[in-house]
């Protein structure tokens, strides 16, 4: 009896390794891609996600990270062969950089180039995913909507910011009266706040708090506009100094005429 199970594992053992050798055989030769990681920043609260695409070349994955500063020394955080990460060991409103890296057998292949991410206890707000127009959040009359923007420069001048777009249904002949109104920090009505909007077509213009921002309908039938609202770059960063801010707003159609 203890034959007949001696002679069943080994030939279990040796058809386990014959697929593996067999599997190994058929794999490509070619080195794995070196690619850099995606980092979502804001989704969860002090928690910054990295993801990257499976590649049937490596056989593990390590990924690293730099705290931002004019020299970025980076340290192993994960290795595995999983496709994704969730940091949650980062100190809030600090800058980070991850870099990625592959390993197929005994060798080890160099580190890709580095993707920003940001530790923050503030998170997207309701409306995201309307970073294009394509995902544009529509705004009507009587909708009072609110919601924030980031903007972050790191050491090398590099920026991870947001941008909100809005979809305005405004009838034949009319004009739609935007408004958009900071709340924190606070601005000074009829004062230059913290952003700037973009109507296809016409140039980007910094938003005045409080004032209309025109949405004009010329033609003679109903049409749909987009509005985009977006960080200031010297509201956001007046000096070349690494940090940024997140600014919340509300915008809402003061009256349709």
């Amino acid at each position: 009896m203890k034959k007949i199970i001696i002679i069943f594992l080994l030939a279990v053992l040796n058809l386990s390794c014959s697929d593996g050798l067999y599997n190994e055989l058929n794999r490509p030769s070619a080195d794995p891609e070196i690619s850099e990681p995606t980092v979502i920043s804001f989704s969860e609260e002090s928690t910054i996600f990295v993801e990257w695409d499976d590649d049937i070349l490596a056989d593990e994955y390590i990924l690293y990270r730099a705290l931002d500063g004019s020299v970025l020394n980076f340290q192993e955080i994960y290795r595995g062969i999983e496709c994704q990460y969730r940091d949650t060991n980062g100190n809030d409103d600090y800058i980070y950089h991850y870099s990625l890296a592959k390993v197929r057998g005994l060798r080890f292949f160099d580190m890709s180039s580095s993707a920003m991410g940001v530790v923050s206890v503030t998170t997207d707000d309701f409306y995201e995913d309307n970073n294009s127009k394509e995902k544009a959040s529509i705004l009507n009359q009587g909708i009072l909507i609110t919601a924030n923007l980031y903007g972050y420069q790191d050491s090398f001048g590099n920026y991870l910011t947001d941008e909100d777009w809005y979809r305005i249904s405004v009838p034949a002949g009319c004009t739609a009266n935007v408004i958009v109104r900071q709340l924190y920090p606070l601005a000074s009505d009829g004062a230059d706040n913290h952003f700037k909007s973009y109507q296809e077509g016409q140039p980007s213009v910094p938003v005045v708090d409080g004032r209309d921002i025109n949405i004009i309908n010329g033609s003679n039938v109903n049409e749909n506009y987009y509005l985009e609202i977006f960080p200031n770059p010297t509201k956001y960063f007046p000096n070349p100094d690494p940090g940024g801010t997140i600014v919340s707003y509300q915008i809402f159609i003061d009256r349709v005429y």
